[in-house]
């Protein structure tokens, strides 16, 4: 903003360095603004930027899900994420512990966790809708962007 400038003397020190600032409030409060700063164009009017919609932005995925300890759960979810051109960059899913709640009939379910390749937000979005209609997994998920 400022350009070039050169300075002699004492330097700038507490007093010169508080005058500046003390001139440049009284220019802004008595409207010489303009004036005294005629490059900085902060009065034009720029053009507009166009934002992207939120669909398109693309990025990695950490997708974590509560899912039941049966088979051709991870199939499904794959199957999901595929049709919706989201590739899978890693996956960790570990085993329920032995005896827990199988026994008394209750449903066991194991954390689920998926890094995606880089896709659009609205992939994603598209897939959590399908995802939602799986009776396999158990709310609450978690869906996060990663920023590489």
């Amino acid at each position: 903003m400022v350009g070039e400038t050169w300075y002699s003397g004492p330097g700038a020190g507490q007093m010169p360095t508080a005058s500046a600032v003390v001139a440049d409030l009284i220019d802004t409060i008595t409207g010489r603004t303009r004036l005294t700063f005629p490059r900085l164009e902060i009065w034009r009017n720029p053009a507009p930027y166009a934002l992207q919609p939120r669909e398109k932005s693309a990025s990695r995925f950490y997708l974590r899900f509560s899912v039941l300890d049966r088979p051709h759960v991870l199939a499904d979810i794959a199957d999901i994420l595929g049709r919706n051109s989201i590739s899978i960059a890693s996956v960790i899913q570990h085993e329920a512990p032995e005896g827990a709640g199988g026994e008394s009939g209750e449903k066991r379910t194991v954390p689920l966790v998926i890094m995606t390749h880089r896709t659009a937000a609205g992939n994603v979005l598209a897939a959590e809708r399908a995802l939602a209609r799986l009776p396999s997994i158990t709310p609450p998920h978690v869906r996060m962007p990663v920023a590489d």
